[in-house]
């Protein structure tokens, strides 16, 4: 959590460092390729925001394993900040390959 820029944060996010006590963010869409250019930064933002945790989402198989990766390669910088989800929604249900369990 960034606090350095204390008087950029709103009163509950003050109150939520003081506390100890942060957001989880369950639905970070982290792999859309807008994002690959200032990724670190995004994080960097949410953090001194009060998002303590977020979850990267995958819709597709494809996507979950990205997700997967994600953590993997952003995990040394930022430790347990980042979780993945692996699913596929229902929405891309049908294109989900009869082999994806075993992936």
């Amino acid at each position: 959590m960034d606090t350095e820029y204390p008087s950029k944060q709103p009163a509950i996010i003050k109150h939520m460092i003081q506390r100890n006590s942060l957001l989880v963010d369950i639905a970070v869409n982290l792999t859309d390729k807008a994002f690959e250019a200032d990724l670190p930064e995004l994080i960097a933002r949410a953090s001194t925001a009060g998002i303590g945790q977020m979850v990267i989402t995958g819709s597709t198989l494809a996507e979950s394993m990205n997700a997967m990766k994600l953590c993997q390669q952003l995990g040394p910088q930022f430790g347990q900040q980042l979780y993945s989800t692996a699913g596929v929604h229902p929405h891309y249900s049908r294109d989900f390959p009869g082999n994806g369990k075993a992936q």
